[in-house]
């Protein structure tokens, strides 16, 4: 029961305590520090502009076609889409 009753005891201390001090830090204004104002002078604002790339054309030779019999009347077959980078 003794040991209930102590801290019952610190409990309260404690927390009267911690009342006390945040009640002292609540009334005291805080007083400007000189790197505070530098860091204030610095905040500027940074604009990027993102610019893509031209699209670059296919460096590999373009396919020949092969050559057709005379007489056959093949259409030439579609063209192959390719992916630009």
């Amino acid at each position: 029961m003794r040991r209930l009753r102590r801290l019952g005891w610190a409990g309260l201390i404690s927390l009267v305590l911690h009342a006390l001090v945040f009640g002292l830090l609540w009334t005291v204004e805080p007083s400007p520090s000189s790197n505070g104002r530098l860091a204030r002078m610095r905040e500027k604002s940074v604009e990027v502009e993102i610019i893509s790339s031209p699209s670059v054309a296919s460096t590999t030779p373009p396919a020949q076609k092969p050559a057709s019999p005379p007489g056959s009347d093949s259409t030439p077959p579609p063209p192959v889409a390719t992916r630009e980078p």
